[in-house]
């Protein structure tokens, strides 16, 4: 049946459904996918699929938390070529013909005393453009920026998330091509949308935290919901003292989250998009930008910050522990590729939530994990 060759790829169930395609535009042949459960010479087709969107391939399924999956991306009869492999954890949600203009809005506490956005000219007059660069199949993102001061270069950014799914919603920038430290603009159902520095990977002081009351300068902030969608509005200034620069008339890394529920902790899906920002040329007089804040130092990585002070898992599972201390594992809650000794510190220490902690043994494969 495979007559061409292929390349695979492994995940580990999360209990959720999960999408897997080849319909990008960074996809140029005809594609099969496969997804298979087992190891090697005992494999079990889960499902394949061939022409899902034009030539190109997709498979949604529901996962078993912990089972591992093997997708593998090959082309039709003997076709070969480039491709990207989009991959979303997807929460089970009922469908709804409810459309996100007519959600209905959460109400959120008003802004804090302290608080004093900065006032900056309202967008009306120009129209949201939608974003040619990909993101999740389940996450549309669409955008206004203005050009105020032909100066500096300075201006505003209004921006709409829309998730299909039910969990908070968040959006960010760097300037590099990874997650920390950066910057960014949260919603979920219970608080005021703000901003954020993500200066390590855990919820906390040197980790993801809200950034100071005199930063919340954001204008025409929404977050609201139903039963089947999400959906983040914000205007903020491109370029604000001790914060980073947003490029908002040309190429631009920008982040991307969402989580499993309105909690804001570890997300269900993330990725780093590179987006070309048009701005909107409306006519109008040029007003002058001000902001209220002194400059602040901007975020610092923390190698290992504080422990979130979560129950200690043992990352290999009950009864086992690490002998492989320097095999390399990639987790998400790393971030990256880590040592197993690491790996097994940041569990015993309490750096990973209670219901991943099941997880993790999934992960701990090459750690070689031994009563």
């Amino acid at each position: 049946l495979i007559s061409s060759p292929g390349v695979w790829y492994k995940i580990i169930g999360t209990g959720l459904n999960v999408t897997v395609d080849t319909c990008g535009s960074d996809t140029n042949f005809d594609t099969y996918l496969a997804v298979f459960t087992g190891s090697c010479g005992t494999l079990s087709c889960v499902e394949i699929n061939d022409d899902s969107c034009g030539t190109r391939s997709s498979i949604t399924w529901s996962t078993e938390l912990g089972v591992e999956y093997r997708i593998l991306v090959f082309g039709f009869l003997s076709a070969s070529g480039s491709f990207g492999l989009r991959i979303s954890f997807l929460p089970d949600v009922v469908p709804s013909t409810d459309s996100p203009s007519s959600l209905a809005p959460i109400v959120v506490p008003p802004p804090s005393p302290g608080m004093t956005p900065t006032t900056v000219p309202s967008p009306s007059s120009c129209d949201f453009i939608d974003f040619d660069g990909t993101f999740a199949p389940n996450l549309d993102i669409r955008y206004i920026t203005r050009i105020l001061d032909p100066v500096t270069g300075n201006g505003t950014l209004t921006l709409e998330a829309t998730y299909a799914g039910v969990g908070w919603v968040g959006i960010g920038w760097n300037l590099v091509d990874r997650m920390v430290p950066g910057e960014s603009v949260i919603g979920n159902s219970s608080t005021e949308v703000g901003k954020w520095e993500m200066a390590g990977y855990f919820l906390g002081r040197g980790g993801v935290q809200k950034l100071p009351q005199e930063q919340q300068t954001l204008t025409d902030t929404s977050f609201v919901q139903n039963a089947t969608h999400s959906v983040l509005t914000f205007t903020k200034i491109l370029m604000e003292p001790g914060e980073i620069p947003i490029n908002g008339s040309g190429s631009f890394s920008l982040l991307w989250a969402y989580g499993m529920d309105n909690q804001v902790r570890y997300h269900l899906n993330r990725g780093i998009t590179t987006v070309i920002f048009t701005p909107c040329d409306d006519d109008e007089p040029v007003p002058t930008i001000t902001t209220t804040s002194a400059p602040v130092p901007g975020p610092t990585l923390a190698p290992f910050p504080p422990s979130p002070g979560f129950a200690s898992c043992n990352v290999c599972g009950n009864g086992l522990r690490v002998t492989n201390a320097a095999a390399n594992v990639d987790i998400p809650i790393i971030e990256g590729l880590a040592t197993c000794a690491t790996f097994e510190r940041f569990g015993a220490l309490g750096y990973i939530e209670p219901s991943y902690c099941p997880l993790m043994p999934g992960y701990a494969t090459p750690c070689n994990c031994q009563p």
